[in-house]
């Protein structure tokens, strides 16, 4: 008889960098997190307003690197995940947009996030396998040390970090008595 074949909607994968399974997993999921992706860009749009904020009070002396030196090595992970997030997410509109044309690989790079989380742990380092709960665990954690930094540092967006930290994390929502 007549079988009715289901059309699949292709998702975006991400490319592996030599025996980074572990960490694909692990990012193919966060990805499609939608309180995970909408924290972490929010995360990551308060990192880029601050660095401006620096860059402007840094300008008069031209060292473009003392950004760089004032802000922990965790932000750039939280950038770096935002920005994985939003290639997949383009990826995926580019394709449903346009399928019968779309030529190019439906996978996304995670180089960036993958150098510096190896920057922050060099257990990372090589390529070697190794457990993605751990990887998991290790990201999440990078994610709670730059909120807590935002907090102590932030004074005016202490709420908003507040608020995304609880949605990251799910915590309950304070209760007033």
């Amino acid at each position: 008889c007549c079988v009715k074949k289901e059309t699949l909607i292709p998702f975006v994968g991400l490319n592996n960098l030599g025996n980074t399974c572990y960490l694909n997993s692990v990012l193919q999921v966060l990805c499609y997190c939608p309180g995970f992706k909408s924290g972490v860009k929010r995360l990551s749009e308060i990192i880029t307003k601050k660095v401006e904020g620096l860059r402007e009070e840094n300008e008069q002396t031209h060292d473009k690197d003392v950004v760089k030196q004032e802000l922990p090595a965790s932000y750039e992970v939280i950038c770096s995940l935002s920005s994985l997030i939003q290639s997949v997410e383009h990826l995926q509109v580019s394709f449903l947009s346009n399928p019968e044309n779309y030529d190019s690989e439906l996978a996304a790079q995670p180089r960036k996030l993958l150098n510096t989380l190896r920057e922050l742990n060099p257990m990372y380092e090589g390529y070697l396998q190794h457990d993605a709960q751990e990887v998991l665990q290790c990201i999440l954690g990078i994610i709670q040390e730059a909120c807590q930094e935002m907090k102590k540092n932030g004074k005016r967006s202490d709420n908003e970090v507040g608020n995304v930290k609880k949605k990251l994390t799910k915590e309950p929502p304070s209760r007033r008595t």
